[in-house]
């Protein structure tokens, strides 16, 4: 059970003007007049005011009261980007299944940056959604800036990228698996030096892909190499410069993992104009599904139900909303199909294995 500010074990009371006015022996208009700057008011009992209202954690909202109801049938929704095809299918199916509860959507980017994920979060805070929905920030998370939708029981639903706490419902796809099957492909393909592409951050969905792809290297007996790990930001230009990392390397893989399809198809093309024959001298594999079939040779991937995610994420947040009783929000953890798709990329030619010299 949450604790007011004595640490009594007493339901969570959203603090007012009238709070403050009492603890400081003033008048509500008093407190609303100086919480607002105005000119009447002393400098001194501004910041008294001002003091007071931060140490009680009280939300000062600029909006007209007016404004403000009971509930707004609002959500928000946030994510890193929403010009890539996987977020925008998400978002789409969001919207669907928000409409047909006659809710509306608040969307936001983070562009994986923390710090505009946590202005974000605070201003739906202050907006009085019903319910947040997020795909998390790429960089390494902190979770402060989610305490007030803690305190005043407001569901929270990480999705894709997810937030793994007790009060977060989460939907996603099992990462370690599927990583560990992409990766059991390129050793069944009779690739053997292996690397993985993975984003610089390391944790959360990145981490579970890690132990999926060191997991499946040492059930095929196959040697980890850390050498052979590339963190990066999964730009276009990580990409590229993971293709002359390869190219300079005595060691190289002849096999990657991507956590990022875009990442791979830039690397792709890279070690396509330094000579190399994709897939007979290096398979690409990647997560992702956006630039599959537009590169050449077609890209193996990991590829999930992203509409059919937005849909499912946005309807257990919906019923959290409508049936949640104070301090009973029961968090749930869905996860969604995904498809192992194999194309050209990843499938050596026999003739080649055959004829090729080295340690195949």
């Amino acid at each position: 059970m949450l604790t007011n500010n004595n640490g009594m074990n007493k339901p969570w009371k959203e603090i007012t003007i009238y709070d403050i006015a009492e603890k400081l022996n003033l008048s509500a208009s008093t407190v609303s007049r100086a919480l607002n700057d105005h000119p009447i008011i002393k400098e001194k009992t501004r910041k008294l005011v001002k003091a007071t209202a931060e140490a009680m954690n009280f939300e000062f909202n600029t909006q007209p009261p007016i404004q403000v109801a009971v509930s707004q049938r609002t959500l928000g929704v946030v994510v890193p980007f929403l010009y890539r095809d996987q977020m925008a299918e998400i978002v789409s199916g969001i919207m669907e299944a928000a409409s047909l509860a006659d809710y509306e959507v608040i969307i936001a980017q983070s562009f994986g940056l923390l710090s505009k994920e946590i202005e974000i979060v605070k201003s739906m805070y202050r907006k009085k959604v019903d319910g947040l929905l997020i795909c998390l920030a790429f960089e390494k998370q902190e979770m402060e800036h989610f305490s007030k939708f803690r305190q005043h029981h407001i569901p929270i639903c990480s999705f894709y990228k997810v937030w793994n706490d007790a009060y977060c419902g989460q939907v996603r796809i099992n990462d370690f698996r599927a990583a560990y099957e992409l990766t059991s492909h390129l050793i069944q393909s009779e690739y053997t030096r292996i690397g993985y592409v993975m984003h610089q951050s390391g944790d959360g969905i990145y981490q579970d892909r890690l132990k999926g792809f060191k997991s499946a290297l040492h059930n095929h007996n196959l040697v980890f190499e850390p050498c052979w790990i590339f963190k990066t930001d999964l730009s276009l230009n990580a990409g590229q410069a993971v293709a002359k990392q390869i190219s300079l390397a005595e060691n190289a893989p002849d096999a990657l993992v991507f956590d990022d399809d875009i990442c791979a198809a830039a690397c792709m093309n890279e070690l396509k104009k330094l000579g190399y024959k994709v897939p007979n001298d290096i398979g690409i594999t990647a997560f992702g599904n956006a630039a599959a079939l537009v590169t050449e040779p077609p890209l193996t991937t990991i590829d999930f139900q992203r509409y059919q995610l937005g849909q499912m994420v946005a309807t257990q947040l919906i019923n959290q909303v409508k049936y949640r009783k104070l301090h009973e929000i029961q968090p749930f953890k869905t996860e969604v199909g995904y498809e192992l798709n194999l194309r050209a990329s990843s499938l050596r030619q026999r003739s080649y294995l055959k004829t090729s010299s080295g340690s195949y």
